[in-house]
């Protein structure tokens, strides 16, 4: 303790090293990002191809097949999932752990030359996922006509909002009112032979403003530019297209004209489908917070100028103010948290120096924790708030340990100086052994796969250094401090106990006289630790809890290809349905495809009626009950669905699509025998009808055609297409060109006319040549009835169905168990088998790899101790106590209904290494003790005296501590009580344990390794009283 000495007689170092601290600490809070999600890419791809009208099965043979070859060829991809659709191969690709950004780049690269090597593929576009959305600030707009409130969005906001540095873009999702159309004279261009894909061409060459090149001879290099910029609409009638007789306007040909947009309803508020959505994304050097503070001001300005009529532009989502609110929240929890932790100091120590000097600790180690986050560029986010908020009810236990003992060492008569040194030293080594013990919990974490492993590795890292600084503080402020301004007076050692501590010798007596006294305790304890496996059934389960506070983000799943009119009544009627929900205030209703999204606003906390779970509830049944009268699938919280996979998915593996099909229907009727399972269906289960062209090849080619000039006479007889987009008169333009021809039914496709080549190889010199004849489409096809699925789905390159499902009143865990049993009873053919997928497989997997590092933890902790303590039986006794906390786990989430989840498993985690600390203290004493001379059962009783009081004041200050995150209200309670739950009880109930179990263990385990040396201690006893006995008769 050399080091100490010299701190206690140099105090200005401790006292220049703690304002460097502050100071610092200071400058590095504010200078933290505070961001929503950690800012980190995922180890996982996105890659959507579009291939125009292919059917399904047409996709999976001519794209998604060699596009699944060459991922197989690809290194680090772990697995992938590809979904088929009409047209649309999505590609959902999982990177090895660690290889996300350079698999990525090599996957971009690859999809690049594909798209040049498939013919059918018109586009694909590659994604690497983000924790970060796109957009993280979202308005609406309403209050007027549609073409009004695009206008406004487009012209006035927009442009506003992207002038902003901390904006990357601004996302108006607005429907076109208006859009220029080229309507194409199809008998004019097929009696002049014109190619409408040429006119086509030609548009979107001409309409170009770029750079040529540059005269480098020339002074300052002058850049030469071609501006065929295209400004009105009669510039645009007078394109000229190449026709057989030269150049000719495009007028000739079609008809130009900006037209009202045939545009269908995407979105609703309200019930209203007059609205615009915008969607604002933050530059890449702006935090989500200064985002938001930038776009709020800028919105109230344009607030104050005025907005046209009773438009209304009001803010829908934003993603900073639940950071915003956790810090809020966060710093609350530190004040109440700190305040009832001092407070029951001050109970235990009676002295408000002490007190003062614990209280002094919190904030230098919580200064000392934001320093080295700065270092290691961490932010504050979800995950960093939760871990500061776990490490300030567990950072005060360090020091109270040090200061309590030397406090009690002034109490028994040293002088502050030598009780300052031998208070330090007497439980310096349980303090390391036990900020070590908890350290080295969180180690084998790194080996937790996925994201969910990431985000766990973060916190367990901002645990660590919490824990770290506060023993860092402990060993050096505390002592000085102690030196400085404590004034305790010196106390009879020898004063009567308490009846508790007496109770307590009494009861470590009685075991130490009996040895089935002490097993007798010791099976009780196992007994009660096995009854409570029985209850983890008992416990909710889930994946990730729900982030969101007073919102509510639902999607609706659709039956494949419900049309607009149908989307349009299923919107009305969820209005009618969420307009009856107490504490729903506004909602936003928006589409994509086969889904529609709800975004719901619930009442303010301050004037709710219900709970946001009860509302939450409330909105599902609701709209579940939608299900029976509109072609809805089923509805899913927008966790669950996007983040997660479904909560029930087995997936079915196999070769044939018919064989596929029924093990899937089978799997469907065994779920809706499972209790709690709502909105069955599987992947498979809607098919489409096609009529697919049989061409006669022979009369194709004695017409002089080929085949594929009667496909494109067919394409352009179709034609109706966004081709470009142009600005004319300052306004913006879709353009979209198409056949003036109505092809609606079979008899008009029949008599479609087809172009039939003259012979011109025949003609005579000076002969001209004769008009294009034309026969009609029936002579050539005939139309074959065809089906196909609407989806198909693969995984890691093999066909699959996946079975979905969603739960209702009952837990994912409870349900897991029961659709295991169910798959396990099925009689699959060969070539046929089932496993889990979404939720489910999550869980399971998360489970597994809990349970993995839950055991590389222990070995940590019990290699950590027996290196410490010099001795393999002394951290068998002390890690006993680890079952007690089991039981305490459970009895906290069964009594409170928390959710069994990655966060809540944490909690569990980090209360192995603070139970432990408890047991090290008693453990150690006891060793100190023995060494000094006491025997076995007057070192326990005396090691339990002393340690009583250090061990409840640093169990019932971590639990004051926790106790504000526990009872916490708002989004950062759904992270924040499973965790604080966890350790409360478990603590509580471990503690109460630990000075009953630890001295049965403690003596058991004496007794059975003691007995070798017992047995041969009275065998030599033995011996040498038989010759004792020899001698004497001899000299008798």
């Amino acid at each position: 303790m050399n080091w100490l000495r010299l701190l206690l007689k140099r105090k200005l170092i401790v006292g220049l090293l703690s304002i460097f601290v502050l100071m610092f600490g200071l400058f590095a809070s504010n200078d933290l990002d505070v961001e929503m999600m950690p800012g980190m890419t995922m180890d996982m791809g996105m890659v959507q191809i579009d291939a125009g009208e292919l059917n399904t099965l047409d996709m999976e043979e001519t794209v998604v097949n060699p596009v699944e070859d060459r991922l197989d060829e690809m290194e680090h991809i772990d697995t992938y999932e590809t979904t088929i659709t009409l047209g649309n191969g999505s590609f959902m690709i999982m990177f090895e752990e660690g290889e996300g950004d350079d698999a990525f780049t090599e996957l971009d690269a690859a999809m690049n030359e594909l798209e040049n090597e498939i013919d059918d593929i018109d586009n694909v576009f590659s994604m690497q996922a983000s924790m970060n959305p796109p957009y993280e600030l979202h308005y609406d707009l309403y209050g007027a006509d549609s073409e009004e409130l695009a206008y406004v969005a487009e012209e006035v906001i927009q442009p506003r909002l992207e002038s902003l540095a901390e904006v990357r873009e601004v996302d108006a999702a607005a429907e076109d009112s208006e859009e220029l159309s080229i309507e194409l004279d199809h008998e004019k261009l097929q009696e002049d032979g014109v190619d409408p894909e040429s006119i086509v061409q030609i548009f979107q060459e001409e309409n170009q403003n770029r750079a040529i090149g540059e005269l480098s001879e020339e002074d300052d290099e002058p850049r030469l530019r071609w501006d065929g910029t295209m400004f009105s609409v009669e510039d645009i009638e007078e394109l000229q297209i190449s026709t057989p007789d030269g150049p000719e306007p495009l007028e000739e040909y079609a008809s130009i004209e900006i037209v009202q947009a045939d545009t269908t309803t995407t979105a609703w508020k309200n019930g209203e489908d007059d609205y615009v959505f915008l969607q604002i994304g933050r530059a890449d050097d702006a935090t989500e917070v200064e985002m938001t503070e930038a776009v709020r001001a800028e919105v109230e300005d344009i607030k104050e100028e005025g907005l046209p009529g009773d438009i209304e532009l009001e803010e829908m989502l934003a993603t900073a103010d639940y950071i915003t609110n956790d810090l809020r929240d966060i710093q609350t929890n530190v004040l109440y948290g700190g305040l009832l932790a001092l407070l029951v100091l001050f109970t235990f120590l009676r002295s408000i120096r002490a007190t003062a000097i614990v209280g002094i600790s919190i904030p230098l180690s919580l200064l000392l924790t934001f320093s080295v986050m700065w270092l290691m560029d961490y932010s504050i986010n979800v995950m960093t708030l939760l871990a500061l908020g776990l490490g300030i009810a567990m950072m005060v236990d360090a020091s109270i340990v040090i200061l309590e003992s030397i406090f009690r060492k002034l109490q028994q008569g040293l002088s502050k100086f030598d009780a300052v040194i031998e208070g330090t030293k007497e439980v310096s080594t349980a303090v390391l052994a036990s900020m070590l013990t908890t350290v080295v919990v969180f180690l084998p974490i790194g080996i937790l796969s996925g994201d969910v492993g990431e985000f766990i590795m973060m916190l367990a890292m901002v645990i660590i250094i919490t824990l770290v600084s506060s023993v860092i503080i402990s060993f050096t402020v505390i002592p000085v401090l102690s030196d400085k301004w404590i004034r305790a007076k010196e106390s009879n050692v020898h004063k009567e106990e308490n009846a508790i501590l007496r109770m307590y010798g009494h009861f470590v007596g009685w075991m130490s006289w009996e040895k089935w006294r002490r097993w007798l305790v010791s099976t009780g304890f196992a007994f009660l630790f096995l009854l409570s496996l029985f209850l983890i059934a008992f416990v909710p389960m889930s994946m990730m809890p729900d982030v969101l506070e007073r919102q509510s983000e639902l999607i609706v799943n659709l039956d494949s290809h419900t049309d607009d009119e149908e989307k349009a009544a299923i919107a009305d009627a969820m209005h009618e349905r969420l307009s009856e929900i107490p504490d729903v205030s506004d909602y936003t209703v928006m589409t994509e495809e086969d889904m529609m999204m709800a975004f719901i606003n619930m009442t303010p906390e301050e004037e709710a009626n219900l709970p946001q779970a009860q509302v939450n509830m409330e909105i599902m049944n609701n709209l579940e009950a939608l299900e029976e009268d509109h072609p809805i699938e089923n509805v899913v919280m927008s966790m669950e669905a996007g983040e997660m996979g479904n909560p029930v998915e087995i997936i079915v593996q196999g070769d044939s699509l018919e064989g596929l099909r029924e093990v899937a229907e089978d799997m469907e009727a065994g779920l809706e025998n499972i209790e709690g399972v709502t909105g069955i269906h599987h992947s498979m289960s809607d098919m489409e009808t096609e009529e697919q062209f049989i061409i006669d090849e022979e009369e194709v080619e004695d017409a002089g055609l080929t085949t594929g000039q009667v496909r494109e006479q067919i394409e352009a007889a179709f034609m109706s297409e966004q081709i470009d987009e142009i600005s004319l008169d300052g306004r913006d333009y879709p353009v979209f060109m198409n056949s003036d021809l109505e092809v609606a039914s079979f008899d008009e496709l029949e008599d479609l006319a087809i172009d039939i080549p003259p012979e011109e190889d025949t003609l005579m010199p000076g002969e001209e040549p004769e008009e294009a004849e034309t026969m009609d489409l029936a002579e050539f096809v005939e139309l074959e009835t065809t089906e196909a699925p609407q989806e198909l789905e693969h995984e890691d390159g093999e066909r699959i169905i996946k079975v979905m499902a969603s739960l209702e009143d009952r837990d994912l865990g409870s349900v897991n168990a029961d659709v295991q049993e169910m798959i396990a009873g099925y009689d699959f053919d060969d070539g046929y088998s089932a496993g889990f997928g979404g939720q489910m497989e999550q869980q399971q997997e998360m489970m597994t790899e809990m349970m993995y590092i839950f055991l590389i933890s222990i070995f940590l902790v019990y290699m950590v101790m027996a290196i410490q303590f010099n001795h393999l039986i002394h951290p068998l006794v002390i890690m006993s106590v680890i079952p007690m906390t089991i039981v305490g786990v459970i009895l906290g989430l069964l009594i409170t209904q928390q959710e069994l989840n990655p966060i809540s498993a944490m909690g569990a985690l980090i209360l192995v290494g603070i139970v432990l600390n408890n047991a090290i203290l008693l453990v150690d004493r006891t060793k100190q003790l023995r060494k000094q001379g006491w025997e076995r059962a007057n070192a326990l009783q005396e090691a339990g005296k002393n340690r009583m009081r250090p061990i409840f004041m640093t169990t019932l200050t971590t639990v004051a501590g926790m106790l504000p995150l526990a009872l916490a209200t708002g989004s950062a309670s759904n992270y924040q009580a499973p965790m604080a739950t966890v350790i409360i009880f478990g603590l509580l109930f471990a503690t109460l344990i630990t000075l009953l179990l630890v001295p049965s263990v403690y003596m058991i385990m004496e007794d059975i390794l003691g007995w070798p040396k017992r047995y041969l201690k009275k065998r030599g006893e033995k011996k040498a009283a038989k010759k004792d006995k020899g001698i004497t008769t001899e000299k008798h």
